[in-house]
Protein backbone atom coordinates (compact mmCIF):
# COMPACT_ATOMS: atom_id res chain seq x y z
CA UNK A 1 0.00 0.00 0.00
CA UNK A 2 1.30 3.48 -0.93
CA UNK A 3 0.37 6.52 1.18
CA UNK A 4 1.11 10.15 0.33
CA UNK A 5 1.65 12.20 3.51
CA UNK A 6 1.57 16.01 3.46
CA UNK A 7 1.28 18.72 6.09
CA UNK A 8 1.35 22.45 6.68
CA UNK A 9 0.18 23.66 3.28
CA UNK A 10 -1.33 26.83 4.85
CA UNK A 11 -3.56 27.63 1.87
CA UNK A 12 -0.78 27.45 -0.73
CA UNK A 13 -2.12 25.04 -3.34
CA UNK A 14 0.71 25.17 -5.90
CA UNK A 15 3.02 22.48 -4.53
CA UNK A 16 0.12 20.37 -3.28
CA UNK A 17 -1.36 20.39 -6.78
CA UNK A 18 2.02 19.53 -8.32
CA UNK A 19 2.49 16.52 -6.03
CA UNK A 20 -1.06 15.27 -6.58
CA UNK A 21 -0.85 15.62 -10.37
CA UNK A 22 2.37 13.61 -10.39
CA UNK A 23 1.77 10.98 -7.73
CA UNK A 24 -1.97 10.98 -7.00
CA UNK A 25 -3.00 8.24 -9.42
CA UNK A 26 -0.48 5.80 -7.89
CA UNK A 27 -1.51 6.34 -4.25
CA UNK A 28 -3.87 4.22 -2.17
CA UNK A 29 -4.40 6.89 0.50
CA UNK A 30 -3.75 10.61 0.96
CA UNK A 31 -3.07 11.95 4.48
CA UNK A 32 -2.98 15.65 5.40
CA UNK A 33 -1.63 16.27 8.91
CA UNK A 34 -3.14 19.71 9.45
CA UNK A 35 -2.60 23.43 8.95
CA UNK A 36 -4.33 23.55 5.62
CA UNK A 37 -6.14 20.21 5.79
CA UNK A 38 -9.14 21.68 3.98
CA UNK A 39 -6.83 22.76 1.13
CA UNK A 40 -7.60 19.36 -0.36
CA UNK A 41 -11.20 20.45 -0.86
CA UNK A 42 -10.09 23.58 -2.73
CA UNK A 43 -8.33 21.58 -5.46
CA UNK A 44 -10.02 20.54 -8.70
CA UNK A 45 -11.92 17.29 -8.13
CA UNK A 46 -10.06 15.64 -10.99
CA UNK A 47 -6.82 15.87 -8.98
CA UNK A 48 -8.14 13.87 -6.06
CA UNK A 49 -9.03 10.81 -8.14
CA UNK A 50 -10.87 8.11 -6.21
CA UNK A 51 -8.15 8.11 -3.55
CA UNK A 52 -9.42 8.09 0.05
CA UNK A 53 -8.34 11.10 2.11
CA UNK A 54 -7.75 11.44 5.84
CA UNK A 55 -7.18 14.76 7.57
CA UNK A 56 -6.51 15.95 11.10
CA UNK A 57 -6.83 19.43 12.56
CA UNK A 58 -3.76 21.61 12.89
CA UNK A 59 -3.35 24.54 15.26
CA UNK A 60 -4.18 26.92 12.36
CA UNK A 61 -7.26 24.99 11.16
CA UNK A 62 -10.65 26.23 12.34
CA UNK A 63 -12.97 23.49 11.08
CA UNK A 64 -14.48 21.84 14.18
CA UNK A 65 -15.31 18.70 12.16
CA UNK A 66 -11.62 17.82 11.88
CA UNK A 67 -10.34 15.59 14.68
CA UNK A 68 -7.11 16.63 16.45
CA UNK A 69 -5.84 13.07 16.03
CA UNK A 70 -7.05 9.76 14.68
CA UNK A 71 -6.04 6.15 14.28
CA UNK A 72 -6.54 4.39 10.97
CA UNK A 73 -5.80 0.94 9.61
CA UNK A 74 -3.64 0.50 6.52
CA UNK A 75 -2.45 -2.86 5.23
CA UNK A 76 -3.08 -4.51 8.59
CA UNK A 77 -1.08 -1.83 10.45
CA UNK A 78 -2.44 0.95 12.65
CA UNK A 79 -1.32 4.52 11.94
CA UNK A 80 -1.61 7.30 14.51
CA UNK A 81 -2.20 10.70 12.83
CA UNK A 82 -1.79 14.04 14.61
CA UNK A 83 -0.74 17.55 13.74
CA UNK A 84 1.41 17.51 16.83
CA UNK A 85 1.27 19.18 20.21
CA UNK A 86 2.91 22.51 20.88
CA UNK A 87 5.60 20.57 22.74
CA UNK A 88 6.97 19.53 19.35
CA UNK A 89 8.38 23.01 18.89
CA UNK A 90 10.72 22.23 21.78
CA UNK A 91 11.58 18.85 20.28
CA UNK A 92 9.51 16.61 22.58
CA UNK A 93 7.15 14.23 20.75
CA UNK A 94 6.51 12.25 23.97
CA UNK A 95 2.72 12.84 24.24
CA UNK A 96 2.20 11.66 20.66
CA UNK A 97 4.50 8.69 21.06
CA UNK A 98 2.61 7.59 24.17
CA UNK A 99 -0.76 8.01 22.40
CA UNK A 100 0.49 6.06 19.37
CA UNK A 101 1.81 3.24 21.56
CA UNK A 102 -1.43 3.13 23.55
CA UNK A 103 -3.35 2.80 20.27
CA UNK A 104 -1.10 -0.07 19.17
CA UNK A 105 0.13 1.89 16.15
CA UNK A 106 3.07 0.91 13.96
CA UNK A 107 3.61 4.53 12.89
CA UNK A 108 3.09 7.99 14.38
CA UNK A 109 2.64 10.62 11.65
CA UNK A 110 2.76 14.29 12.62
CA UNK A 111 3.34 17.79 11.26
CA UNK A 112 3.54 21.21 12.93
CA UNK A 113 7.31 21.79 12.90
CA UNK A 114 7.60 22.24 9.10
CA UNK A 115 10.78 20.13 9.32
CA UNK A 116 11.00 16.66 7.77
CA UNK A 117 11.77 13.95 10.30
CA UNK A 118 12.04 10.17 10.31
CA UNK A 119 13.16 7.92 13.13
CA UNK A 120 12.23 4.62 14.72
CA UNK A 121 11.66 4.33 18.45
CA UNK A 122 11.47 0.71 19.57
CA UNK A 123 9.90 -0.26 16.24
CA UNK A 124 7.51 2.72 16.08
CA UNK A 125 8.02 4.89 12.99
CA UNK A 126 7.96 8.62 13.82
CA UNK A 127 7.49 10.60 10.62
CA UNK A 128 6.95 14.27 9.84
CA UNK A 129 6.63 15.04 6.11
CA UNK A 130 7.78 18.65 6.58
CA UNK A 131 5.88 21.44 4.84
CA UNK A 132 4.80 21.89 1.23
CA UNK A 133 4.52 25.67 1.59
CA UNK A 134 6.62 27.05 4.45
CA UNK A 135 9.63 24.79 4.95
CA UNK A 136 12.17 25.43 7.70
CA UNK A 137 15.79 24.59 8.55
CA UNK A 138 17.07 25.00 5.00
CA UNK A 139 14.77 22.43 3.38
CA UNK A 140 12.70 23.15 0.31
CA UNK A 141 9.05 22.08 0.17
CA UNK A 142 8.81 18.44 1.31
CA UNK A 143 6.38 15.53 1.54
CA UNK A 144 6.62 11.85 2.42
CA UNK A 145 5.60 8.53 0.94
CA UNK A 146 4.85 5.52 3.11
CA UNK A 147 5.07 1.97 1.92
CA UNK A 148 2.91 -0.24 4.09
CA UNK A 149 3.33 -4.00 3.69
CA UNK A 150 0.09 -5.98 3.37
CA UNK A 151 -1.42 -8.15 6.10
CA UNK A 152 0.41 -6.39 8.92
CA UNK A 153 3.67 -8.12 8.01
CA UNK A 154 6.97 -6.27 7.89
CA UNK A 155 7.93 -2.75 8.81
CA UNK A 156 6.36 0.43 7.44
CA UNK A 157 8.94 2.37 5.44
CA UNK A 158 8.91 6.14 5.02
CA UNK A 159 10.70 8.18 2.36
CA UNK A 160 10.96 11.96 2.08
CA UNK A 161 11.09 14.05 -1.07
CA UNK A 162 11.96 17.67 -1.67
CA UNK A 163 10.43 19.61 -4.55
CA UNK A 164 13.03 21.21 -6.81
CA UNK A 165 11.82 23.94 -9.14
CA UNK A 166 14.02 25.51 -11.78
CA UNK A 167 13.47 27.22 -15.16
CA UNK A 168 13.30 23.85 -16.95
CA UNK A 169 10.54 22.51 -14.70
CA UNK A 170 10.12 20.73 -11.41
CA UNK A 171 11.29 17.43 -9.98
CA UNK A 172 11.31 15.49 -6.73
CA UNK A 173 14.58 14.66 -4.99
CA UNK A 174 14.83 11.90 -2.39
CA UNK A 175 16.21 13.26 0.90
CA UNK A 176 17.28 11.86 4.27
CA UNK A 177 16.24 14.22 7.06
Amino acid sequence: MKILVVSDTHGDLGNLELVLRTLGPRMDLLVHLGDGARDLERLPRALLYPVPRLMVKGNMDSDPRLPPSRVTEAGGHLLYLSHGPAALASGSPLPMVLAAREAGASACLFGHTHIPHKSYQDGLLLLNPGSLSRPRNGWGPTFALLTVPDNGDGRIEGAHYEILIDPSGSSFRSIEP
